[in-house]
């Protein structure tokens, strides 16, 4: 495929670009002629394909307008978050309908304490100070934790809330 932009008027700051569009499909050779309307000023670009609008991926039109325009750097209007490293995601919680009844109570329990953990993390770690103080926390939970006997009944402590 290949992309040729050639420049079709100027009006203010706003480039209008043909873009000739070469395909091959089969043996046969097909073009298209798309309109991408450039903003000068602002590096803001508009393509008739509109597959930034459906997909949030700039297409290969407004990438041959923006090297004719000689662009550095694209406007942050076109960097999506979801395309983004840090990405704030939510864990998925997956529940099985496998697992063995007797276990249920436990994973229930299990479940309840991985959602609190997870809104407790997400508070502390926006803050160095805060991420310190919740690992040590845990850890003094962790040499701490109750030792079930053989009743299952757990062995009280008071270390924890202090």
């Amino acid at each position: 495929m290949n992309y040729v932009a050639s420049l079709y008027t100027v009006e203010g700051s706003f480039a209008t670009y043909h873009v000739l569009e070469e395909v091959s499909i089969g043996d046969k050779p097909k073009e298209r002629v798309l309109k991408v309307v450039f903003n000068r000023e602002n590096n803001d670009v508009n393509c008739e394909c509109s597959l930034f609008e459906f997909r949030g991926i700039l297409c290969c039109h407004v990438l041959s307008v923006c090297t004719q325009e000689r662009v550095k750097t694209v406007s942050k209007n076109y960097i999506i978050t979801r395309w983004k490293k840090n990405i704030k995601r939510k864990h998925s919680y997956i529940k099985s309908s496998y697992g063995v009844k007797e276990l249920k109570p436990q994973m229930d329990r299990f479940d309840k304490l991985c959602k609190h953990f997870y809104e407790v993390a997400e508070v502390a770690a926006k803050s160095e100070d805060a991420t310190k103080a919740l690992h040590e926390i845990l850890h003094q939970f962790n040499s701490n934790v109750p030792t079930m006997n053989t009743t299952n009944q757990c062995v009280t402590f008071d270390s924890i809330n202090r």
